[in-house]
């Protein structure tokens, strides 16, 4: 995939490119921060233990793989958004994946996660294999859910009870895109 540019509301620019190994150490700085500073993921930051080398492998299969995809967003250098798209090797759903967005807290707003999915969408509609993204999303994160709509995504399922956070639980929106081919 080649590098896109795309500037920002503030006139700086945002470049986001295909992560490789050598983003490995970079990552492993980058994503203890953002478990941190939100609840909006999966994985908390005491789940989070990988060393450099299971980082650069996992970055080594991500890159090899036709269903599969890492991007880095940065700005003057400095790492402020993960992308992945994780593909399925089976015949028959080989044609969806689902992505997993990550923003660093600072730069929310300014329009990384949508340029971000931007780029996703470059590299899946130049894919013939893959046709459809799938994504999750918590309920109560409605500028999520508003960026998600913003590029046509549709809500395709509700995941009651989906993940409990403090002893509360809330629920996932699945939503989906279809693309051209």
């Amino acid at each position: 995939m080649e590098v896109q540019t795309y500037e920002l509301a503030d006139g700086r620019a945002l470049i986001v490119r295909e992560a490789d190994q050598n983003d490995a150490k970079t990552l492993l700085e980058f994503l203890p921060k953002v478990f941190e500073e939100t609840d909006g993921l999966l994985m908390t930051r005491g789940e989070f233990d990988q060393s450099l080398r299971e980082q650069m492998d996992l970055l080594g299969k991500l890159s090899a793989s036709k269903t599969q995809l890492a991007l880095v967003g940065h700005i003057d250098e400095e790492l402020v958004g993960l992308l992945t798209f994780t593909g399925r090797d089976l015949e028959r759903v080989r044609h969806t994946g689902e992505v997993g967005l990550i923003v660093a807290q600072e730069y929310w707003g300014n329009g990384i996660g949508k340029n971000m999915m931007r780029s996703l969408h470059f590299w899946a509609e130049a894919n013939p294999l893959i046709s459809k993204i799938d994504l999750r999303v918590r309920l109560s994160n409605r500028r999520a859910i508003h960026l998600y709509e913003s590029l046509g995504y549709q809500v395709e399922g509700w995941i009651r009870r989906a993940v409990k956070i403090d002893g509360e639980y809330d629920d996932h929106y699945w939503m989906g895109k279809e693309l051209p081919h």
